[in-house]
């Protein structure tokens, strides 16, 4: 049985830490939207985490992230 793993970000966090941590395997992230909110362009930011989380998922799915696990 699968148990879907979802990961609350922490204020500051990062996108490389977003994007490691769902190459190791997470479902999904709750970004954290003051992270956002305090950007000096948040559209662009968000933009950021959007791509990024994208590109994990990628990296996850392609099984090219070392096994944590």
């Amino acid at each position: 049985m699968k148990i879907p793993v979802l990961v609350d970000s922490r204020y500051r966090f990062a996108t490389s830490q977003a994007l490691e941590t769902l190459e190791m395997g997470a479902d999904a992230i709750f970004v954290n939207t003051i992270d956002i909110v305090i950007a000096k362009d948040p559209s662009a930011i968000a933009q950021v985490f959007r791509i990024t989380l994208e590109a994990g998922e990628l990296v996850h799915l392609a099984s090219l992230a070392p096994h944590y696990y």
